[in-house]
């Protein structure tokens, strides 16, 4: 495998090819799986020979279920993140953990830098971002 980084010809990682895998919920022979996967990107290429791989849209299924397993995997790590910035917001943050306080005004930071959020509207998406997953 070619690494633009490096400009050499590498061994695929098999590990991490096999852990993906497992997220994914392969169940055929995994040598399959693999020549499904570059045969698709191959017939994408030669239907769009001047575009490059749009992997979201070759694979959304697969992005999806790598996504959920992804949150999944994080999840008390999320919503704990997500109650300590509501607990900031609250001005009861004090008894937080340093690096949790940290995590969680980090992300409070991205919501107003990046998506222009402000103190009150990052209250309700974050308390509406936890209400909607609690059936999760």
């Amino acid at each position: 495998m070619f690494n633009p980084q490096t400009g050499d010809t590498e061994r695929a990682d098999e590990e991490l090819m096999r852990r993906i895998e497992v997220k994914l919920g392969v169940e055929e022979d995994e040598a399959e799986f693999r020549r499904s996967i570059i045969n698709t990107v191959a017939a994408h290429a030669i239907d769009n020979p001047d575009g490059e791989v749009d992997h979201g849209r070759i694979f959304p299924q697969q992005l999806a279920r790598l996504k959920e397993s992804y949150f999944g995997d994080r999840r008390e790590q999320i919503v704990r993140l997500a109650n300590a910035a509501l607990a900031i917001l609250s001005e009861e943050g004090e008894s937080l953990d340093p690096s949790v306080a940290s995590a969680a005004q980090n992300m409070l930071e991205v919501l107003t830098v990046s998506f222009g959020y402000v103190e009150s509207t990052s209250r309700v998406a974050i308390a509406e971002w936890l209400r909607s997953r609690e059936n999760l």
